[in-house]
Parts: structure tokens; sequence; C-alpha cells
């Protein structure tokens, strides 16, 4: 059993007229993981950061990757940089269920 932990910095370039946001998910090999989604942005530009803690159970070979997506027509971004604001952890708890 893992602890999985990810955060990811977005920008969003929402206005006034219109929600801009961003979607960010865990997948396991190529699959979504259940309660990892997090949603940021809304109607102004914005710098935030979101993200999920969860407990799951891996193989050996199992790739795990963070998608993000945008949701409007507004600028939108996720941005990782040397202040190690987007990123996925993984720590080891247990050896299973």
């Amino acid at each position: 059993m893992w602890e999985i932990s990810y955060h990811a910095r977005s920008y969003t370039g929402g206005s006034a007229a219109s929600n801009q946001l961003v979607r960010t998910a865990l997948f396991k090999n190529g699959q979504l993981i259940p309660g990892t989604e997090a949603l940021t942005g809304g109607h102004a530009v914005m710098q935030t950061t979101a993200g999920q803690t969860i407990l799951e159970k891996f193989d050996v070979n199992d790739v795990i990757t963070l998608h993000a997506y945008r949701i409007g027509t507004n600028p939108a971004s996720v941005i990782s940089n040397g202040d190690g604001r987007t990123g996925v952890m993984a720590h080891w708890v247990s050896p299973g269920f």
C-alpha cells in the first residue's frame, strides 16, 4: 500500500465574463484513480496550488502519471519550476489490504 500525494500549481486567465478552470488527476496505467481529481480557477487571473493524497495499491511495472486539462477558452497552464510546486510523491506505508 502506498500513500500517493500530488500538488499542481496552475495558472488560469479567467475574466469577469467567463470561468477558466484547470482539472488535475492521477492516472495508473492510463486509468483515472478515483478520488484524485482537483479543480482550480474561476473568474479571475490567478495562480493556485491544488492536489490530493490517497492510499493506493501498486503492482510491479505500474505507471502513475499526473494529467491536467483546461476547461474554458482563456489561457491556462500547469507550472513547474525550481520552487517544486508541481509534483507527485509516493511513500510506502504497508504491504496492502
